[in-house]
């Protein structure tokens, strides 16, 4: 019993550690990028 408590145990205070922990991403540097699309307009009903 006292196992599965300790698994238990270190499930979830490695979750904390992964949830709360810095960001590893790695992302690359390019900046803001310029919106080059058509806006989105819905049809309208004909009445």
């Amino acid at each position: 019993m006292m196992k599965k408590l300790e698994e238990m145990v270190r499930y979830v205070s490695e979750a904390f550690i992964r949830v709360f922990s810095p960001d590893k991403d790695e992302y690359p540097k390019v900046g803001n990028q310029p919106y080059e699309a058509e806006p989105y307009h819905r049809a309208r009903k004909p009445q």
